[in-house]
């Protein structure tokens, strides 16, 4: 949400009381309902980014950090398989046989603390939906959790405005998956971001194929 603030500097100042006054209204309703604090808190964020303007290419917040900047949590032991640089989004639509397109659920806000693999404190952007191809045939139940500070801000926008999946939206990038020991039937994986002290910890994903 620091990051959609930000970009609200580049309207002009008829145009940002516009959009404030329809803010103060939204988060009036938002606040009068009878949702929990968390809920709310995750309503309050997604009026805010659909409110700012979209990132222009490179846009970056004063002082916002690149992946590699924000600080880390010491690291933690995680039973993990060898790590492979390859998405899931790649491999489903290879198997599929066409392109995929993601179909988003429900986005909430969530404790990082909860996730001890991405190594942050505070919260992280959940996202809930299907992997579904061109066709429409649903091919598995998909889930993530990012960090919206480690991520670039035209990357996290895309994340929170968007339905585009997680691996193709982080790949440009250039994030790469850790598989992780699978959760049950789901498989699971920690996307990282190249940077210069070393890979950074972004999102965490869950896949269970229907």
């Amino acid at each position: 949400m620091l990051e959609s603030c930000e970009r609200f500097r580049t309207q002009t100042p008829d145009a940002l009381a516009d959009v404030l006054t329809g803010l103060i209204t939204g988060i009036r309703r938002v606040l009068m309902t009878e949702m929990t604090n968390a809920q709310k808190l995750t309503e309050v964020f997604a009026l805010v980014d659909s409110a700012a303007p979209p990132p222009s290419p490179g846009w970056q917040a004063e002082g916002a950090g690149r992946p590699g900047e924000a600080r880390l949590l010491p690291p933690v032991s995680t039973a993990a398989v060898p790590p492979s640089p390859g998405l899931f989004t790649h491999h489903a639509a290879a198997e599929a046989g066409e392109p995929l397109r993601a179909v988003i659920a429900a986005r909430t806000a969530v404790d990082a603390g909860r996730y001890p693999e991405l190594r942050a404190r505070g919260f992280a952007c959940k996202r809930e939906g299907h992997l579904v191809t061109a066709s429409g045939r649903r091919v598995a139940a998909v889930s993530s959790v990012y960090l919206r500070d480690r991520i670039p801000p035209e990357a996290a926008w895309l994340l929170a405005r968007t339905s585009t999946p997680l691996g193709l939206v982080l790949e440009p990038y250039g994030a790469w998956r850790e598989n992780l020991a699978p959760a049950g039937e789901r498989t699971r994986g920690l996307l990282k971001l190249p940077a210069p002290g070393g890979d950074v910890p972004v999102a965490m994903a869950w896949e269970l194929a229907l």
